[in-house]
């Protein structure tokens, strides 16, 4: 249903962009699941580029969905979405150098919320706190969650801004005691959209890791940034980020699909066969210990 959603016919790839906050983290969490669909259905017989749809037993002329497959086109979407979504993160990115330049500068009139926020959030001072007349929201909201950001980001993790760009941020993760994770040190890069907090942040671990609940690309699959959108303002932090990231390490891989954005992780981690299983340990023993090295 989501890749028909996301790939419905109408409309040519290039006209396909990335709309909404929810779409971007669809489209950066699937992106390789989808394709990887793609891939196994085409090579049924019945699915093949050009065969008709099927009528199921439970549709008739009424409620029936006529067409054929075309996976190629779909294909050619997905990346072109994905494209899309990497162009935008990168704009992200600059946007966010030139608007800390700027404030850096003392231009902060032209200064977006989101970066004035995020360089209060890092290292707020007296100094630097605008009058409350002049605060723009994000930077009021953020004061008020100053003290009780600092206090929920989870033992075992440290964050903080890139000095030439607030939009930017790095955390490293360090693998809990007695798990499989255990001596690993991971880093995530978290680029905050200009409308942050309204919109959540995209994130990726830059460390290769081999987890049912991290893709190819190191997208993590995180329910806080599915549901961000619906979420109540003060459950929009960086802290509530970094708990569920701690979160993958610290716990078991979700057995639900949904949440498997690694189908190859999650091939061997959930497996009846016990050397699969024993493949998986290995693999991610590689991982800690590259980790290391990096």
């Amino acid at each position: 249903r989501q890749l028909f959603n996301m790939c419905r016919s109408g409309g040519s790839c290039s006209e396909c962009a990335v709309a909404g906050s929810s779409q971007r983290v669809r489209v950066g969490r699937y992106h390789e699941r989808y394709l990887s669909e793609c891939e196994r259905l085409s090579d049924e017989a019945s699915a093949k580029d050009g065969a008709a749809f099927k009528m199921m037993p439970f549709e008739c002329s009424s409620n029936g969905m006529s067409g054929t497959f075309g996976w190629a086109k779909i294909k050619a979407r997905l990346l072109k979405l994905h494209e899309s979504l990497r162009a935008e993160i990168e704009t992200w990115r600059r946007q966010g150098a030139e608007q800390t330049r700027l404030l850096r500068a003392s231009h902060d009139a032209s200064v977006n919320s989101c970066v004035r926020w995020l360089l209060q959030e890092e290292e707020p001072t007296a100094e630097s706190q605008p009058r409350p007349h002049s605060r723009c929201r994000c930077v009021h909201y953020l004061l008020q969650q100053e003290e009780r950001i600092k206090r929920e980001i989870p033992e075992g993790a440290s964050i903080g801004a890139d000095p030439a760009n607030a939009c930017v941020w790095t955390a490293t993760l360090f693998g809990p005691p007695d798990s499989p994770w255990d001596g690993g040190m991971f880093t995530v890069e978290m680029v905050f959209p200009p409308d942050f907090p309204d919109a959540p942040p995209a994130v990726r671990f830059t460390t290769p890791l081999f987890h049912p609940q991290i893709n190819g690309q190191g997208v993590p699959y995180l329910r806080c940034l599915v549901m961000w959108t619906y979420a109540e303002p003060k459950e929009r932090t960086i802290a509530t980020v970094m708990r569920q990231l701690v979160g993958l390490f610290a716990h078991d891989p979700s057995p639900e699909p949904a949440t498997h954005i690694n189908p190859a992780a999650a091939a061997l981690h959930f497996s009846r066969s016990e050397e699969e299983r024993k493949e998986s340990k290995r693999r991610v023993k590689r991982c800690v210990q590259r980790s290391m090295d990096m």
